[in-house]
């Protein structure tokens, strides 16, 4: 993984990878909002904690970071993820609010070459 990504983005895919829903929900700043593509929109932590148990559920894996940027407050980031068994992009974005994600979009896209 590129040692110039953020300390959080690598500790989230971590307890992704551990199925770490409780870690993952401590990344999450109490006021977060979560949007997906496929119209989910998640608020604070009750809401956010039953979205991670059901992406969990599918048992995503990070296979590669393909890109990722930070600058101020915000990172984007572009994987490959491995979901129920096949290889798609998942290109999100963050924005940070006291050091915690506090604004979370994504969307999954075709598998990157």
């Amino acid at each position: 993984m590129d040692n110039t990504l953020p300390t959080l983005l690598e500790k989230d895919f971590a307890q992704l990878h551990a199925g770490d829903i409780y870690g993952m929900l401590g990344n999450y700043h109490p006021d977060a909002q979560v949007m997906w593509l496929n119209d989910t929109v998640v608020r604070g932590g009750r809401e956010i904690r039953s979205f991670l148990e059901g992406y969990v559920a599918l048992k995503p894996k990070i296979v590669a970071v393909v890109a990722a940027r930070e600058r101020n407050d915000c990172i984007l980031y572009h994987s490959a993820i491995n979901l129920d068994g096949t290889v798609r992009g998942l290109v999100g974005t963050w924005v940070l609010r006291d050091g915690l994600i506090w604004r979370q979009t994504s969307v999954i896209v075709a598998a990157p070459r």
